[in-house]
């Protein structure tokens, strides 16, 4: 009789360890056996995480989203683009300090390329700028706006995240 009872025992054991649900984990643990999917499944993360909410927040159209997506990009590469140009400028600061006397020449010839990518990151931003305020109406130009203002929105911690996020 305890042998059937330890034998079901451990075939219902073996059954949550393959399905990957082991018997020990509830929403306090590491893993969860039961409840609603981790919530980080399925987040959009960067700048499309980032232009998808502001776009839902804002109830835009597909028109909208595509000019404005289009826009956004741009200024993203520029912004790109004068971050790789300001990693180039390590290695002539470190030559600047490395020598015995400063040479401010060789580090003014390695700003000029930041100057000309940092003009063109400018001028995409303001078209980004121009882009939004052309083909957003007036309510959503002003919850864009307030959200501006005050800042992204942060996400609140929820507790049944627990300590592993």
């Amino acid at each position: 009789m305890f042998g059937i009872l330890i034998g079901f025992a451990s075939l219902y054991a073996l059954s949550r360890v393959v399905r990957g649900r082991p018997l020990h984990a509830g929403p306090g643990g590491c893993r969860r056996a039961w409840g609603p999917p981790h919530r980080r499944r399925g987040r959009r993360r960067g700048l499309d995480g980032f232009l998808y909410a502001a776009f839902r927040r804002l109830d835009t159209g597909p028109g909208q989203e595509k000019a404005i997506r289009g826009a956004v990009t741009e200024a993203a590469d520029a912004l790109h683009a004068l971050r790789r140009e300001l990693r180039d400028v390590r290695s002539p600061a470190a030559d600047a300090l490395r020598n015995d006397v400063f040479d401010g020449p060789a580090l003014e010839g390695a700003f000029e390329g930041q100057r000309a990518r940092l003009e063109n990151a400018q001028i995409a931003f303001q078209d980004a700028l121009r882009t939004m305020h052309e083909n957003l109406d007036d309510t959503q130009r002003a919850d864009l706006v307030r959200w501006l203002d005050r800042g992204a929105p942060r996400r609140r911690p929820n507790p049944d995240d627990g300590p592993y996020r």
